[in-house]
Formats: structure tokens, C-alpha cells, sequence
């Protein structure tokens, strides 16, 4: 009865993930004479197993500009940049990409993780670092921050300054 019930519970949260690749996440890093090298950024919550669903890259498919071809070279970052995947496209349709994936691999050091002080914390949000607290995730910098360190110092800079 009891794996009937987490059966349910799996199938719930499969379906719950996201299953497109939006094509704002693919850039061409470089075009050659014979493939390019490419850079996907994944939306939350994909993990590398749904790298082989061919159908995740039906939006990127669709747009002639993002549209991913065979032999294409895919360097592919997960939403929190935890880990990466490099891939090469063995076949493309307009609805569909088929990957040969080489190798999936933790992107940061074991153990790293983005600055906290308990109170603030740094997140990536897809396109850039920003601050937030820790309590309840609320963003309190609404700028975004090329790195880390910027944003971490920006968060120590939001705090009252001690005088005396």
C-alpha cells in the first residue's frame, strides 16, 4: 500500500518539473565551420536525467535564432550552476534534440556554497546574484550582481553602520 502511495508522490513531482527549455537559456558561445559551441543555462528544478527527453527542446527548436543542429557542442548549467553536463546534439528536428551526453559533473568545489551570514544570503536567480533573507527569501536588493563577491558585499553594506 505504502509504494503505491510514494509511486503517486514521484509521478506528482515529476510532473511538477519543468520539461522545456526556454530558448532566452541557450547561447551560441561560437560558430565554426563545422559546429558550434553552445551554452544552456536549464530552468529550475531540471535535473540531468531530463537531459535525455528530446522533447524538453521543443521551445529552443522553435526559435530559428536559439534552434539547436546536429554536431552542435552543448555546455549545460544547471539553474543554481551545482553542476554541468557536456553534450553534443546527434540528431535535431523542429521539435526535438537528441544529446549524446559525455560527461555530468559538479560545476562548484564540494561543499561551496554562495555567502550567508545567517541573516542574508546570496542566490542566483538565472541570470545574475542577488540578496536575500534567509528567514523567508524575500530579495531585499532588487539589483542583480555579475558575481558572487559583489553581491555579498552588497549585503554587508546594507547593514546600519555601527558609530561610535
Amino acid at each position: 500500500m505504502t509504494t503505491k502511495i510514494m509511486e503517486k508522490e514521484v509521478s506528482a513531482a515529476v510532473a511538477q518539473r519543468p520539461v522545456e527549455i526556454e530558448p532566452i537559456g541557450v547561447q551560441v558561445n561560437d560558430a565554426g565551420q563545422s559546429w558550434r559551441t553552445v551554452l544552456v543555462r536549464l530552468p529550475e528544478g531540471m535535473i540531468s536525467d531530463d537531459l535525455r527527453g528530446p522533447k524538453i527542446w521543443r521551445k529552443v527548436q522553435g526559435s530559428r535564432q536559439h534552434a539547436l543542429i546536429k554536431l552542435d557542442h552543448l555546455l549545460i548549467l544547471a539553474f543554481d550552476e551545482s553542476w554541468m553536463a557536456r553534450a553534443t546534439v546527434t540528431h535535431a528536428t523542429s521539435t526535438e534534440a537528441h544529446l549524446a551526453i559525455e560527461r555530468v559533473g559538479s560545476f562548484r568545489v564540494q561543499g561551496q556554497s554562495l555567502w550567508g551570514d545567517g541573516v542574508l544570503e546570496v542566490f542566483w536567480d538565472g541570470s545574475a546574484y542577488g540578496v536575500r533573507r534567509v528567514s523567508d527569501k524575500v530579495r531585499i536588493l532588487s539589483e542583480g550582481y555579475t558575481t558572487e563577491a559583489q553581491a555579498a558585499d552588497a549585503a554587508r553594506r546594507s547593514y546600519p553602520k555601527v558609530v561610535g
